[in-house]
């Protein structure tokens, strides 16, 4: 790993600490209490023994009072112990909120681009797999402060009672460094690749779930099982190296700390055989350092898991370094009213590590007007809505409102003078009354009402068993798309912004559920500046002005009638629409194609 790389996880974690800082040095307190009071608890078992039992003033009364003082300081352990328990398990619950919130509140600064250059599987992964790893740090390092703890108040109490076989016992754990480190590496990078597997696999889950019905068509059922249990198969063999470096570090501890109380054992009986050392010195010794064995397991086990959560750090870290491809100037201005114009100046737009999505537009859009956007297949059109909203910034170029940058704008105003109905209709799992109050939470009940009655879904949803109060599932999906895009545009009705951009919004219905929208469509548009990309051109022959979008470029701006005499890109699209629709049988009308004589020319 790069300084930077390591460096990431660290500042992570320490700004969460900080912002749980009360609970953090509670738990402190709590773990060197439990520690200080376990060595003192070891050092009165050794002076009991040694002035109660072999002194000269051993009685009933002294023994007693001795065990009584055992006692407490072994109750006071056990209380430190709970605290720390229970300030540790608090403190992981409270830094794994911090996170999550954190995490939602920098990735909702962050632009629309983000979201569509990363899988939103792994998004997903990264907000809860990741967290639940993020907690599985906390709950290592707090383990490794309270066995840390113990083990120098043990082996500060291990030298107090006999520096030479302390030492000696003691000595060979050095040795045990160079292999935990090569041990801990090598967990690193199991998890890694552990990681790796469980993302795929979950992409095969999902293409099972999603595909079920190519799969079953296809008979693909036992290459799909081959499939997913190769990655199975891939799967386990990492998990099986990290069990294994994991189990050899321990064995590798064990045999260290067996050898270690074997040399006490052998110096210290030697020390009794010659009278420099009395039996309960040499028994509560022993004691110290098998005391000792356990924390120092504990802190081997948990930098295993630290090393072998790493990987989620840093992909937390690096989500929340990620900054806004739009950005906020610093003097940025307010938007003071619904813009008059709409200017495009040169511009070019590329998506990272891609041609140009869009080159060389110039056009102006005024306010009123419903303006068609057309074109072929990646031809720009959604790109183009894209940076009329500020989803994106152009590459080259310039687009304005009223003649000023939209970057020197602030970017909350610019997004509050649109209403956006896209291609897939997009509900949230709430009440249809909470769908519709999304678009301006102040609305009132009657605001909603009449919003969807301006949209065409009211009779609709009275007809429902809650009405209003109907709960649509995951993306609506309680609910046919033709209600769905209705309760979109009851949405963008009740925002009421003088803006509208609509991408598609019917391409992906059935004739009856088109009509109903196009009808909802028709009524919001009204008095409304309207940017339109439709799928049926004969839905904006009634626009002001049509856009011919072709690789990128403006071919032609004109009205119906002009592009069909003087765009061969348009004139194409329509009569392939055209003939599509006799084949159907549908009633839907299409011009011929007028004569070319004395046409005059259109804007290219």
């Amino acid at each position: 790993m790069s300084p930077q790389t390591i460096a990431r996880p660290i500042r992570l974690v320490a700004g969460l600490l900080s912002e749980n800082a009360l609970t953090a040095v509670a738990f402190t307190a709590c773990a060197l209490g439990q520690s200080a009071t376990r060595a003192g608890t070891l050092w009165l078992i050794k002076e009991f023994l040694q002035r109660t039992l072999t002194g000269g003033d051993s009685s009933a009364a002294r023994l007693y009072a001795a065990g009584g003082v055992i006692f407490v300081a072994w109750m006071t352990t056990a209380l430190f112990e709970y605290g720390a328990k229970i300030t540790q398990q608090s403190l992981m619950r409270r830094i794994e909120l911090s996170a999550m919130m954190r995490i939602v509140r920098h990735m909702l600064t962050l632009s629309v681009g983000f979201f569509e250059r990363n899988s939103h599987g792994d998004l997903v992964t990264l907000a809860r797999g990741d967290i639940a790893s993020l907690r599985d740090v906390v709950s290592s390092a707090c383990t490794v402060v309270i066995s840390a703890a113990t083990f120098i108040a043990l082996l500060v109490t291990a030298f107090a009672l006999n520096s030479r076989l302390a030492f000696w016992g003691l000595v060979v754990f050095p040795l045990l460094a160079a292999p935990i480190i090569v041990l801990g590496n090598r967990i690193r990078h199991s998890a890694e690749r552990r990681r790796h597997f469980t993302y795929r696999l979950l992409d095969v889950f999902v293409q099972l779930f999603s595909g079920i019905r190519l799969i079953k068509v296809y008979r693909r059922e036992q290459d799909e099982i081959r499939s997913c249990e190769r990655l199975g198969q891939a799967y386990y063999q990492t998990l099986l190296d990290s069990l294994r470096a994991r189990a050899l570090a321990g064995a590798l501890l064990e045999s260290v700390a067996g050898f270690g109380i074997v040399l006490v054992i052998v110096l210290g009986g030697g020390q009794l055989l010659d009278g420099t050392m009395q039996w309960p010195s040499l028994l509560t010794m022993l004691m110290v350092l098998m005391s000792m064995h356990e924390p120092l397991k504990q802190v081997v086990h948990s930098q295993a898991t630290l090393k072998e959560q790493a990987p989620s750090l840093v992909r937390i870290g690096t989500l929340l370094d990620a900054q806004p491809d739009v950005q906020e100037h610093p003097e940025a201005e307010p938007v003071t009213g619904a813009p008059q114009r709409i200017t495009f100046r040169d511009v070019s737009f590329a998506y990272p590590g891609r041609h140009s999505t869009l080159s060389n537009i110039d056009f102006e859009i005024h306010s009123g007007e419903t303006i068609g956007v057309v074109g072929p297949s990646g031809a720009g059109k959604t790109t183009l809505l894209g940076l009329i909203a500020r989803f994106f910034d152009p590459t080259r170029g310039q687009v304005s409102f009223d003649g000023t940058d939209l970057r020197r704008l602030r970017i909350g105003d610019v997004m509050q003078q649109f209403a956006l109905v896209g291609q897939e209709p997009f509900l949230f799992n709430d009440t249809i009354r909470e769908n519709i109050r999304y678009g301006r939470l102040s609305a009132t009940d009657d605001e909603i009402e009449v919003a969807a009655r301006a949209a065409c879904i009211h009779d609709e949803i009275l007809t429902l068993p809650d009405g209003y109060g109907t709960v649509v599932g995951v993306g609506g999906m309680r609910l046919s798309g033709g209600q769905r895009q209705r309760l979109n545009i009851a949405r963008a009705v009740i925002k009421d912004a003088p803006i509208l951009l609509l991408d598609e919004a019917t391409s992906s219905l059935d004739s009856v559920a088109e009509l109903q929208v196009q009808q909802a469509i028709d009524s919001l548009m009204q008095g409304r500046t309207s940017i339109v990309i439709a799928h049926r051109l004969s839905t904006l022959r009634s626009a002001d002005r049509l856009v011919v979008l072709n690789g990128g470029r403006i071919e032609a701006i004109g009205r119906h009638d002009d592009l069909l005499l003087m765009n061969p890109t348009y004139r194409s699209l329509w009569e392939t629409q055209s003939r599509m629709n006799r084949g159907k049988g549908t009633t839907a009308s299409a011009d011929p194609v007028p004569a070319l004589h004395g046409v005059r020319e259109v804007h290219s």
